[in-house]
């Protein structure tokens, strides 16, 4: 804000939407239980971290994109600095619950890329699990997910977890996707769109 990057303290608590674990925690303990897992838009690792923290997967992986010295948010005043955010959320481990330190063991060191181009092998990775952006402050929307879908496909074995606009989920599937509604509504009214979870099936994906 004004130049400087500070500590966001409008939210609340250790994340501002915690709809988006809670109402997933069924599918993400089942699911994911002793599979790697990859978050391609991971900002700081809310949702990494806190799936190490309960020793869901086997294997974390995290990506996103970098923007040196962060990026404009449009008309907010603020930064979008997902590497600045990261380290923030790193060395603040130790104020949060305590169930939510993760096992570092389990987590690999984060990459900068573009989800449309993932520096990893074809079919190297069991799931993807990730809330990819939308909304005012997020450009690319459905298209960005829509150019990312192939490289998701491609790098895992069974396929991906996404949190996405409820009026998204016709539309992937007139473009051709296997998805299948794991929820209805998760936010509660908590966010502008309704949102839910979808699995983007990849097994049988070119």
């Amino acid at each position: 804000e004004d130049g400087k990057i500070s500590m966001d303290k409008d939210s609340f608590g250790w994340t501002p939407e915690y709809y988006k674990i809670a109402e997933a925690w069924p599918i993400f303990s089942e699911v994911l239980k002793g599979k790697s897992v990859l978050d391609p838009f991971a900002g700081a690792g809310t949702l990494t971290n806190l799936l190490a923290a309960r020793n869901i997967p086997s294997k974390i992986f995290s990506s996103d994109i970098s923007y040196e010295g962060g990026r404009p948010l449009e008309g907010s005043g603020k930064l979008y600095a997902p590497d600045l955010n990261r380290r923030m959320w790193e060395a603040l481990f130790d104020e949060l619950p305590s169930w939510y330190k993760p096992d570092h063991s389990t987590i690999e060191a984060s990459r900068t890329s573009d989800a449309r181009q993932l520096p990893f092998q074809d079919k190297s990775i069991d799931y993807i699990v990730t809330d990819p952006p939308y909304g005012k402050n997020c450009p690319g929307g459905l298209d960005l997910l829509h150019s990312s879908l192939r490289e998701m496909k491609r790098v895992t074995k069974e396929g991906s977890i996404l949190l996405v606009p409820e009026e998204w989920v016709d539309k992937l599937k007139e473009a051709g996707h296997s998805i299948t509604q794991l929820t209805r509504d998760v936010s509660r009214g908590t966010s502008s769109l309704p949102t839910c979870y979808i699995y983007v099936d990849s097994r049988n994906a070119e």
